[in-house]
């Protein structure tokens, strides 16, 4: 018990740390770890509930490392990347390469990895954000600090000007003169358990009044506000995690590669061992070649690799305010990938926002005559229009783990395919 002290009442004393301490709780933790608040406290705009907004968003002048616009100029947005749930904390930090173009002791660990899709790797994918500043239409004279997933709201905007007519100027959103008001339509988002809020769509509308040039004073640099720490203090907080599988063969110097400044050099995790052999292959003597072999060329795309072409049928992954969820492409069309869940949720997505987890098996003639008839006589295991795993046969193609080596699967992708 602590010794009583005889001190004087003072008044106000209690209720100035009563304010500061619901402050922070409110702000969900007593340190910042990835974005600083403002010097000048800015309030943070949030999206909390489902409805209509109307912002406009304000330029400020661009300090080093932006990697949208030069230094000293102006420019509405600051993109950036974190790494989640990182330390004993569980704290989110800026990913140093993707964020500041260096080394970065997270990517490098996942570079490691023999598994791309262990949800260790998985969950330290980085998450792309953005910070913007923001006038509520309805609070005109106040300038707030957003900081959001790009999948939220920043893609949609892109969409926008990216596909704006010959005869628009959508692009001009962000000028203090002749620029307009963001109408906002905010959706909830239900996904894993979980409910956010999301803008849904982005309508543009001439702004009634021009700000004045003086609202630049009440920015601050976006770009200043990010916590860029050094190799071996991110590398420190993140071996505080219990949980993770150092390759127990592995004796690089983490400190010169960090040296060497190159995150990409000499970390590609070892190729895959062979794979297992076919089921129906031959017991005895050389094994012979699938018939719809590819002849040597072009490698078979890694599994994890960003930039595999995505198609109907591919298992993937997206990743949804820093989790990873996996489910099957329902459609491609162009950019626009049409992804059912296995909660069944279906969500679009750009091909670039998705990670590859298996290739769909694809059925070619020689495929479906040629090896379909071989495994029939051979197998003689399963009937057509049944699954053997317990599926909904020409349902479940490629959600089973068994799909891949199924005796039925052309069957069951002519049934669900036509």
């Amino acid at each position: 018990m602590s010794k009583k002290k005889n001190k004087k009442y003072k008044k106000g004393m209690a209720a100035k740390n009563a304010k500061k301490a619901a402050a922070n709780q409110q702000s969900g933790g007593f340190e910042r770890t990835s974005v600083k608040k403002p010097a000048n406290e800015m309030d943070f705009f949030k999206l909390d509930k489902m409805g209509v907004k109307r912002v406009s968003i304000i330029p400020y002048w661009t300090g080093e490392g932006n990697p949208n616009a030069d230094e000293g100029t102006l420019h509405y947005e600051r993109s950036y990347w974190i790494h989640r749930n990182i330390g004993a904390n569980q704290d989110s930090y800026c990913c140093l390469n993707r964020t500041f173009k260096k080394p970065c002791p997270i990517c490098d660990w996942m570079k490691k990895q023999k598994d791309p899709q262990d949800e260790m790797v998985k969950s330290l994918k980085p998450s792309y954000r953005q910070l913007f500043h923001v006038v509520d239409m309805k609070e005109p004279e106040k300038v707030m600090l957003w900081d959001i997933s790009n999948f939220f709201f920043g893609e949609k905007l892109n969409d926008e000007i990216n596909n704006q007519d010959d005869d628009e100027s959508l692009d001009e959103f962000c000028e203090l003169e002749g620029g307009l008001v963001l109408k906002l339509v905010i959706a909830e988002n239900k996904f894993g358990g979980r409910t956010s809020y999301k803008v849904s769509s982005v309508n543009f509308k001439p702004r009634k009044e021009d700000f004045d040039a003086d609202i630049l004073d009440e920015t601050v640099c976006l770009d200043d506000l990010l916590i860029e720490k050094t190799y071996d203090e991110l590398e420190a907080i993140f071996h505080q995690n219990e949980d993770l599988n150092e390759d127990p063969d592995e004796d690089e110097d983490d400190a010169d590669r960090a040296a060497a400044g190159d995150p990409d050099e000499d970390n590609e995790p070892d190729d895959d061992p062979d794979p297992e052999p076919e089921e129906d292959e031959e017991p005895e003597g050389e094994p012979e070649p699938e018939e719809d072999e590819e002849p040597e060329g072009e490698p078979e795309p890694e599994v994890g690799d960003d930039d595999v072409e995505i198609e109907k049928g591919d298992r993937v992954s997206a990743e949804i305010e820093g989790d990873d969820y996996e489910g099957v492409v329902k459609d491609v069309d162009g950019d626009d990938v049409t992804i059912t869940f296995d909660d069944g949720d279906e969500l679009s997505f750009a091909p670039e926002d998705l990670t590859l987890i298996k290739k769909a098996k694809k059925s070619s003639a020689s495929k479906s005559s040629a090896k379909s008839s071989k495994d029939k006589s051979k197998k003689g295991k399963s009937k057509k229009g049944k699954c053997p795993h317990g599926g909904t046969f020409g349902k479940d193609l490629e959600t089973l783990d068994e799909c891949d080596k199924c005796d039925v699967w052309n069957e069951c992708d002519e049934e669900a395919n036509g």
